[in-house]
């Protein structure tokens, strides 16, 4: 039986936040961008770079 507590399986945007202090440490110590390195690759949101049909 498992203890109550918060579920051992995460998902990607959870890891996300919780790697931020590790993307800045990487940004400041080593000079190296990792969060655009790896959001790159990403589409874009199809609805985010068109007008609104209303406005």
């Amino acid at each position: 039986m498992t203890p109550p507590g918060p579920s051992r399986s995460l998902g990607p945007l959870a890891w996300y936040y919780l790697a931020t202090p590790v993307f800045f440490l990487t940004d400041v110590l080593w000079g190296i961008n990792v969060r655009i390195m790896a959001l790159d690759h990403l589409p874009v949101r199809s609805g985010a770079s068109r007008p609104r049909a209303d406005g």
